[in-house]
């Protein structure tokens, strides 16, 4: 069994056992395809989920959506940007929780409309999600990482095409609503140096040629930020035409590895390690659906007590939105938010919330991308 990265080294695996096959079956648990994985594209998958996300809010009209103008929530997404990019300031936003606490979309709405208790909530954030003082876990090496990953993840797809600039990716992870910058300003000038990575071998970029029957398990989440489901489902039509006993599970409400970003409503546990364990367990090899009914629905509107307990984490309060009523009207405007040190506008305010959703956002991929 492997997850995320773990995925791409279980393929090179497949491949050269496929003539002398050394195990039971396979599990895959959000995949990288290696055909079409680059880490270049990252910050891009940041954004196609946070839309995606705006894009569910628009739909729950009760819980989400209502508490826009207009009930247009995606167009609150572009206000914030713009009066970001007048600012002068970079995208690094929005992605601070790693299981797309619904959350989010209540911190835009609060940062547009920035009333006294929207300040208030804001500090509190600013002063939750300051970067851990943690150790790596035991055996990682984020010098094995960084040689596999500017080795097999970031070279060209093909002799004939190139890498793209530094400057490239800044831009690409500028034009963005949320992104990590991990890519143009940690691994381009690495790769530029050409002082990591290695050879590849004929094994790269390839699938197996050999039709086999190997019983594969691929789980994948619909809302995995680090990999979009489309990358999922390209590998599921490639590899299912040398395998006739692959099966691929597209997960609801999923976000990345989803042995643990699936959480089930009023039950402990979760689906995607249910669904490996009985996978495993199965003669047959096939697994116990029942529990991708059970996934938890995204909480909008916070009235569950695992939504509370997170608002009250990262807002210092259990009201997600801070109103009873929709389109509250305040007469503060976003250039007089203070905080206890003297003339901190909201611009210095966005910066220290960016400055620190970058690092813990790096700080997560590094973690998702590691085996």
């Amino acid at each position: 069994m492997g997850s995320s990265q773990g995925t791409y080294l279980l393929q090179r695996y497949l491949y050269i056992t496929q003539d002398d096959e050394q195990v039971d079956g396979i599990i895959l648990d959000s995949v990288l395809p290696t055909d079409i994985t680059r880490l270049i594209h990252g910050d891009k998958y940041l954004n196609y989920i946070l839309l995606d996300l705006f894009s569910r809010c628009s739909q729950d009209e009760e819980g989400c959506s209502k508490y826009f103008k207009d009930k247009n929530p995606m167009r609150a997404l572009y206000t914030y940007k713009m009066n970001e990019d007048f600012q002068t300031n970079s995208s690094y936003v929005i992605h601070f929780l790693s299981k797309y606490d619904a959350t989010f979309t209540a911190l835009i709405y609060r940062i547009n409309r920035c009333n006294f208790d929207d300040k208030n909530v804001l500090r509190h954030f600013i002063n939750v999600t300051q970067p851990p003082n943690e150790d790596e876990a035991p055996g990682y090496s984020i010098l094995v990482e960084l040689n596999n990953n500017l080795a097999e993840l970031w070279s060209p797809l093909n002799s004939q095409e190139k890498n793209p600039s530094c400057d490239y990716l800044q831009g690409s992870s500028m034009n963005t609503f949320v992104a990590t910058h991990v890519m143009p300003d940690i691994y381009c000038p690495i790769q530029q140096q050409q002082i990591l990575g290695y050879p590849t071998d004929q094994y790269y970029r390839k699938y197996p040629t050999k039709k086999t029957k190997l019983p594969v398990l691929l789980l994948h989440g619909d809302m995995d930020s680090a990999l979009p489901v489309s990358i999922a489902r390209h590998f599921s039509k490639q590899y299912s035409l040398i395998n006739s006993n692959f099966t691929y599970i597209e997960m609801p409400r999923t976000g990345h590895t989803t042995t643990n970003a699936a959480p089930m409503t009023d039950e402990e546990g979760n689906c995607g390690w249910n669904l490996a364990v009985t996978y495993m367990f199965s003669p047959t090899f096939q697994p116990d659906r029942s529990c991708l009914n059970k996934i938890s629905q995204i909480d909008f509107a916070g009235i569950t007590t695992k939504s509370k307990q997170s608002a009250i984490q990262y807002f210092g309060t259990d009201n997600v939105w801070g109103t009873n009523e929709p389109h509250e009207l305040t007469t503060s405007k976003p250039n007089e938010l203070t905080t206890n040190k003297p003339n901190e506008s909201t611009t210095n305010i966005a910066i220290n919330i960016k400055y620190t959703l970058s690092i813990i956002i790096s700080i997560f991929i590094i973690y998702l991308t590691s085996f």
